[in-house]
């Protein structure tokens, strides 16, 4: 459980009575120590608590709400700046680099323990003829569709990614080649019975899918 108010500090804690006695105990034993405080209103304390040989606590406060505001927000956009460098533009799936990172990790976990794994491309059929046709926007609606079509698909712990323009792998983990045709068939006619674009301009398309078991 989270306790907040809008003003004071913020306990996480599931039992409030413990999470007191605990901190009471450490205020007795340790002879000095150093904590932050959140009070929930954007105020950040830097808190020093020393305990005195007469067996009082000397606790000192330092308003340091202007570098955990710069703090935290470098780290929001740190986060931000990480998930563009993985994820596709267009898609909001893995990218070529996402993706094959997620590939080399199963490898070695091949390597390891013998866990069994699927790897599958994916093409889109005649792709170009989409663009050529319809422009460029309309495929990339498409590719859109599809790829939520291939998410709402697969499992939660499979991995998915655009690896080029119209091409997209995925990575089954504990999966048979068997197993992942069974997957990758429903997939098939999933999108073979799908009206891409939208039903005043429908685009049909077919996939080319190979794979490989390790």
């Amino acid at each position: 459980m989270l306790l907040k108010n809008q003003q004071g500090p913020k306990f996480e804690t599931i039992d409030i009575e413990q999470w007191l006695k605990t901190a009471h105990t450490k205020r007795r034993t340790q002879e000095f120590r150093i904590f932050e405080v959140d009070l929930m209103d954007e105020r950040w304390f830097l808190m020093s608590e020393q305990l005195l040989p007469s067996g009082e606590l000397l606790l000192q406060a330092k308003n340091i709400s202007t570098q955990k505001g710069i703090e935290l927000s470098l780290s929001k956009h740190t986060h931000q700046l990480t998930n563009l460098t993985l994820t596709d533009e267009l898609t909001q799936i893995s990218n070529r680099r996402s993706f094959i990172a997620n590939v080399k990790s199963e490898i070695n976990r091949y390597k390891r323990n013998k866990q069994i794994f699927t790897f599958c491309l994916l093409d889109i059929d005649y792709f170009k003829k989409i663009n050529d046709q319809y422009g460029h926007q309309v495929g990339d609606n498409v590719l859109l569709q599809l790829s939520t079509l291939i998410k709402n698909t697969l499992r939660e712990y499979d991995h998915f990614g655009r690896i080029g323009g119209e091409e997209f792998g995925i990575l089954l983990p504990d999966t048979e080649a068997i197993e992942a045709q069974d997957i990758l068939n429903r997939l098939r006619n999933q999108v073979m019975t799908t009206v891409f674009n939208n039903e005043n301009d429908p685009v049909h398309i077919t996939l080319s899918i190979g794979l490989v078991t390790s």
